[in-house]
């Protein structure tokens, strides 16, 4: 009898330790699978697109009580996430409100997540924390990576800025905040336009100059030839009146 609990015990055991090991090795993340995982993850990029909607609207005119259809254009931003696989799994948070969205390869259209917002005046940062999906290795996080969406910059639209939309105060699009009150603009405005006035005009002159001697190019060679036999003739004359 106490051979046959002995061997009940035994058997019970290894059945124990077998279950361990093969549990174990069930959730051992391998290294091959980690680098495949870091691979995926590193190529998981976001971006932006910008589309500008425009719809009409019935406006009613606030003095004669007339109503007419206006246009106007309502902007959105499509922010996708790319090269997403069924192997991880991404959480998206960010610093504006306090979401959090779970984004699955399944929610995903050939790889690529895309949601839209029409948040046009604040400037948005996203923050992906990328996890591994994959049995064996499920939650260990991969990578993470912070986007900016950008915000309208109001002082675009003003007409100092006309021909300046390349500036950083007078782009359409900004991911920092300008802290620049209207008279500071004005102020930096005023101040390129002199510098850019003053380099145009230096630029014109030095190409003044450069136009002038190569349109008369032919009087610089005849005068330099004219100048040297001159001297070349004074120096021979000079020596034969010594000799």
């Amino acid at each position: 009898m106490i051979k046959i609990y002995k061997m009940v015990f035994f058997i019970v055991i290894t059945l124990f330790i077998s279950n361990i090991e093969a549990f174990s090795i069930s959730t051992t993340c391998t290294y091959e699978e980690k680098a495949n995982l870091n691979d995926i993850a590193g190529k998981i990029t976001a971006n932006y697109k910008i589309d500008e909607i425009k719809e009409k609207y019935e406006f009613t005119n606030p003095d004669t009580g007339e109503k007419s259809m206006e246009e106007q254009i309502n902007i959105q931003f499509n922010v996708s996430i790319y090269n997403i696989l069924d192997d991880v799994y991404i959480v998206q948070t960010n610093d504006f409100d306090s979401e959090e969205v779970s984004i699955y390869y399944d929610e995903a259209t050939k790889g690529v997540y895309t949601f839209k917002t029409d948040n046009t005046s604040d400037i948005i940062k996203y923050t992906y924390n990328i996890y591994s999906n994959l049995e064996g290795c499920r939650g260990e996080i991969l990578k993470t990576f912070i986007f900016t969406k950008p915000k309208i910059n109001m002082y675009s639209q003003y007409g100092i800025c006309k021909g300046l939309e390349d500036t950083d105060f007078c782009q359409k699009y900004i991911t920092e905040e300008l802290n620049l009150t209207e008279s500071q603009l004005y102020e930096k405005v005023k101040a390129l336009q002199k510098t850019t006035v003053k380099d145009k005009k230096d630029k014109n002159n030095k190409e003044g100059i450069s136009d002038f001697i190569i349109d008369n190019y032919i009087y610089f060679i005849i005068g330099t030839v004219v100048i040297g036999g001159t001297v070349v003739g004074y120096i021979i004359v000079r020596k034969r009146s010594a000799l």
